[in-house]
């Protein structure tokens, strides 16, 4: 049942597969052979997946992809007589400007995949536990699912839609691919991107400092190994490309 739901439900399950609770999903990620690392224990609060359906079932409707507007009222705005209050955040997207028009308030994963239509950042824990919704704010790694669209008001925000150059793919990318760095491919945005993070700072790590370095992330496919030669890779090939 967990492998089923997470397939046709991916935004509703974590990486963990022990307990499911259709009424506030949650998982306790107590299986440590998913992450690099150390296990961590769950905190049984409502997903960020919850607030956001209860947010979209309240009313609020999704802004288009081209300008980010974000419209509408809260049923219980609604019920009192009160207008939505409206904000208006400009900041740069894969390398174009954007503007969002909305709830300033809302996680920046939701208003980048719904409201842009960018859902290679995928939604995995909340919690910022899981790494899977890594995105790049000025050049450095971020869990998106922690922040507030407001957080980024005039900063630089990259996704891995806007890693790859004219068609061709990030060394980081590619040699994800050569290694085989991948199997379901879940986490993979997130990974890829906080080791460009990782590499920006450390361009000559070592097979430790790699490990410690992606330890937050999880994969629940055990693709490590890959997953750290595929690093080891780029790293060699980016700083050949200096």
């Amino acid at each position: 049942m967990p492998t089923l739901l997470y397939h046709f439900f991916p935004g509703r399950v974590n990486a963990r597969a022990d307990r499911i609770e259709f009424d506030g999903p949650r998982l306790r990620p107590d299986q440590s052979h998913m992450r690099l690392g150390r296990p961590i224990e769950g905190s049984g609060k409502p997903t960020e997946w919850d607030l956001h359906k209860w947010h979209e079932a309240d009313g609020c409707s999704r802004a288009s992809h081209s300008g980010g507007h974000s419209t509408g009222r809260t049923a219980k705005d609604k019920a009192e007589g009160r207008e939505l209050a409206l904000e208006r955040i400009a900041f740069s997207l894969n390398n174009r400007s954007v503007e969002f028009k909305g709830d300033g308030h809302r996680r920046l994963l939701w208003v980048l995949r719904t409201d842009f239509g960018l859902t290679g950042t995928k939604y995995g824990c909340g919690e910022g536990i899981c790494g899977a919704c890594t995105v790049l704010v000025d050049g450095k790694a971020v869990r998106s699912c922690q922040v507030s669209v407001a957080d980024v008001s005039g900063r630089r925000v990259l996704t891995i839609e806007g890693l790859a150059r004219n068609g061709r793919l990030h060394p980081l990318q590619a040699a994800f691919v050569e290694e085989g760095a991948l199997q379901c491919g879940f986490c993979t945005p997130g990974m890829v991107l906080t080791a460009y993070s990782f590499l920006k700072e450390n361009p000559s790590p070592t097979e430790g400092e790699i490990i410690r370095a992606m330890d937050d992330n999880l994969c629940r496919c055990g693709a490590h190994v890959r997953i750290v030669r595929a690093i080891q890779k780029a790293a060699g090939q980016m700083r050949q490309a200096r």
